[in-house]
């Protein structure tokens, strides 16, 4: 992943995000085209029941702002406890890779969160603000 294709990566998001969104299929089609784009990686898209993975990384879109800036927000606690921790735990199960190995990242298109579960418990990260560059 080079600094060229990580800069044009963030400007089509960020382009598409500030049209605005229209909801949580334009967050995801964004997001998924941006990070193959930056990392040659080929995303897959809605395999059971997850919004996108690959190989130990899963992640998880919600509409657009849904989090309100905050991991106290349902929808951030929907995103984590609902569907990334039990995606991970079945992921495990079915593979053999132990949790920790898994990475979950939870998306609203205006926030960003990091992941991990430890002894059947998901961990986050901060919740981090896409911002625009000036």
């Amino acid at each position: 992943m080079d600094n060229d294709s990580t800069t044009k990566a963030f400007h089509q998001i960020n382009e598409k995000r500030l049209k605005p969104w229209k909801g949580e299929e334009e967050v995801r089609f964004a997001w998924m085209k941006a990070i193959e784009y930056a990392t040659g990686l080929s995303l897959n898209a809605e395999r059971g029941r997850k919004d996108s993975s690959h190989n130990h990384v899963i992640v998880e879109f919600k509409a657009p702002g849904l989090f309100n800036g905050k991991k106290s927000s349902p929808k951030f606690i929907e995103a984590t406890q609902k569907r990334l921790l039990p995606y991970i735990i079945k992921e495990s199960e079915q593979t053999g890779v132990p949790t920790p190995d898994f990475i979950g990242i939870a998306i609203d298109g205006e926030h960003i969160c990091f992941t991990q579960v430890k002894n059947a418990q998901i961990h986050s990260q901060h919740l981090i603000p896409f911002l625009s560059m000036q």
